[in-house]
């Protein structure tokens, strides 16, 4: 897994002297990836749970979209050499399909794939911060981006890393290590993308926020830290994106201008060959022949669905439409599900790829972006995330999980189905067996916190303790007879509801209660 998690470290640095380099036909990142393709193949008799390539519908379209783009290569391509064509890239990015689904089999692994994403364009920003500390004296309009490539595709793979460095850097839920990381990852990319000077990147920027605020309790916080980090650069800075927005320059102006030109001419292309296109990787050998201006603009077409839709015709560009739609949607639905789960990485996982997703989409509206390797492992860990959450969320219910009780006078409750909160009642007193967890307006008790509920009943101390995901929901008798040491579930109940069932307990009688916030509550026969 190391060098999969270098491999991914190195996917920003599209120009860089080391992975960039080329040995014979291929670069040095390439080496790397056919060493995990050997590392991936030998890894399947040893890999966890069963194998599910096409668990998910957006998996269904890649493989639609990347036939369509095959037999394109084969019935028009453009005259380039293979090594240097788009099909050798997407060859590439079918190849991470199945090291990503192959390797990526626990949640452990997943967070290690985020933060080796994170890391990486962290670590292209330095790069981008030095080139434009060493430069910018010399050109006042210098934008950096020769080793990430391009200032404008460096912007989309940052939109993709953002909205997962926010999730887990401001989650109290996450060790410390891995807050400090990603904060301090932070501080360096969005500082980066700002000196970049993207116009398309930074509305994308704005839309992550958006969603951030608007799907995470943590959004205000988010909010206030890409401000903090973002708005005075922006504001000083002599080339940004909102001067380049607000105040375009003449060259501002003429790229705005070429941009227009080329969307035009790609349209044209699409009325003429609306089914097939005109081959993959032909827009900018055609592209002079569409255009209806005096000053023609040999150059790509800057919006990744029109260039879909220009080469490989409007079918293929639904399918690349429908795959980004549906990894969005069935990461909102995994999202719900994991909302209860005490560990919350694949939780958070879900609504960081979906705020990622949300930027590309709106930033690849002004950048042919569909090539970046980000965006393509981005889609490939959503594809891994269902049969992971499937397996949490079995381990969680499975009443196999429950150990053996000592003889105390508790008998095991099992787990309710949907995780409803639950207070069941001994001699001691009541006992907090699990309760549901809503991550998005909700905070959750911080572990190893003591919290004493006084009743007519004997005093109960409930210890919050982190342990496995999926220990079963059942409290032990600890060596106080007056207390009871909960299992790691009972740290999904908050601490509010722990204290408005404080003000009640003196209304308890000794019988067992079965107690559920959503409902009434029950006597126990």
């Amino acid at each position: 897994m190391i060098l999969f998690y270098l491999l991914i470290s190195t996917m920003p640095l599209t120009q860089h002297p080391l992975w960039g380099h080329f040995v014979g036909e291929l670069t040095v990142t390439k080496y790397l990836g056919l060493a995990c393709v050997l590392i991936a193949a030998a890894y399947l008799g040893f890999r966890r749970g069963r194998l599910r390539l096409f668990a998910t519908a957006q998996a269904f379209l890649f493989w639609s979209l990347m036939a369509w783009i095959t037999f394109s290569y084969f019935y028009q391509h453009a005259p380039i050499p293979w090594q240097l064509s788009p099909m050798f890239t997407y060859v590439s990015v079918m190849v991470l399909f199945f090291i990503t689904l192959i390797l990526v089999d626990s949640p452990q692994r997943l967070l290690y794939c985020a933060l080796s994403a994170i890391a990486s364009v962290a670590i292209a920003s330095l790069y981008v911060l030095r080139e434009w500390q060493k430069y910018h004296g010399a050109f006042s309009e210098f934008r950096p981006g020769w080793v990430v490539g391009d200032s404008n595709y460096f912007s989309v793979s940052v939109l993709i890393c953002v909205p997962l460095a926010l999730l887990y850097g401001l989650s109290a839920h996450r060790p410390r290590w891995q807050r400090w990381f990603c904060l301090a990852c932070l501080t360096v990319t969005l500082p980066a993308m700002i000196l970049g000077a993207s116009r398309g990147g930074f509305l994308g920027l704005i839309a992550v926020v958006a969603f951030v605020l608007m799907r995470s309790r943590y959004g205000k916080k988010a909010l206030f830290l890409v401000a903090a980090l973002v708005l005075p650069l922006a504001l000083v800075a002599s080339v940004s994106p909102l001067e380049r927005l607000l105040h375009p320059n003449a060259s501002d102006q003429a790229a705005a201008q070429d941009r227009l030109d080329l969307w035009a001419a790609g349209l044209n292309m699409i009325k003429a060959h609306p089914l097939n296109g005109i081959g993959l990787g032909n827009f900018k050998f055609q592209v002079e022949n569409y255009e209806h201006t005096a000053d023609k603009v040999d150059f790509i077409a800057h919006n990744a669905y029109l260039e879909y839709a220009s080469e490989l015709g409007i079918p293929a560009a639904l399918l690349f439409v429908g795959m980004i739609a549906a990894a969005f949607f069935r990461l909102g639905r995994e999202r719900k599900r994991l909302r209860s789960l005490p560990d919350d990485t694949l939780f958070l996982a879900c609504g960081g790829l979906q705020a990622g997703l949300i930027g590309y989409c709106l930033s690849v509206c002004f950048v042919s972006g569909e090539f970046q390797k980000l965006f393509w492992l981005a889609m490939f860990l959503s594809m891994a995330i269902p049969p992971l959450a499937d397996e949490a969320l079995a381990r969680v219910t499975s009443p196999s999980m429950a150990p053996s009780l000592p003889d105390e006078g508790l008998e095991p409750s099992g787990m309710l189905p949907e995780l409803f909160p639950v207070m069941q009642c001994s001699e001691a007193g009541p006992v907090v067996l699990a309760g549901e967890l809503d991550r998005d307006t909700e905070a959750a008790p911080d572990h190893n916190d003591q919290i004493q509920m006084d009743a007519h009943t004997p005093s109960l101390a409930l210890e919050w303790l982190k342990g496995e995901a999926g220990a079963p929901p059942i409290a032990q008798r600890s060596g106080d007879p007056n207390s009871f040491e909960a299992h790691p579930l009972a740290a999904l109940l908050q601490p509010e509801e722990l204290e408005a069932e404080e003000e009640q307990a003196e209304q308890w009688s000794d019988d067992c209660l079965t107690t559920s916030w959503g409902g009434d509550r029950e006597k126990l026969a």
